[in-house]
């Protein structure tokens, strides 16, 4: 189960602004589109790569590259999923109900972004993921 959204209001407390998010669109984004807005966020100028035999050799089959970040995605590495949440401040809570929310407490615009993924089977990779959707909804209102 995933559900991403940006809370209602200005500088909402934490527990407010993971209980009332608003629905976006960001659930139907491609792996791709995550990535790219995810980079638009972090200040990464890459590229899209996703090339035969790539998986061999840098362990996932697609990535953004730039010549500072080298072949990045936060989706499938840990390293660069912390990289991504300790450099855009996101947070991480592991909820009782086998969720884990990223989120980002309210910008000067007021906007607070959430994302929340179960984790009951892969808590890495939901963790990851959350954090990737969080990163890409802040990159998605960048534009």
């Amino acid at each position: 189960m995933s559900l991403i959204g940006i809370c209602k209001g200005a500088f909402l407390s934490r527990q407010l602004a993971l209980a009332q998010p608003v629905a976006l669109g960001a659930l139907l984004m491609t792996d791709r589109e995550l990535l790219e807005l995810a980079a638009k966020a972090a200040g990464i100028d890459g590229v899209w790569q996703d090339w035969d035999g790539m998986d061999i050799r840098y362990g996932f089959s697609q990535s953004i590259y730039s010549k500072d970040e080298g072949y990045w995605n936060p989706l499938d590495d840990d390293g660069d999923a912390f990289r991504l949440m300790v450099k855009l401040g996101i947070d991480i809570e592991w909820r009782s109900d086998g969720r884990v929310a990223a989120y980002r407490h309210a910008n000067a615009n007021g906007h607070c972004f959430t994302a929340f993924e179960s984790s009951r089977e892969d808590r890495a990779s939901a963790t990851r993921l959350a954090i990737t959707r969080a990163a890409a909804e802040i990159g998605k209102r960048m534009e």
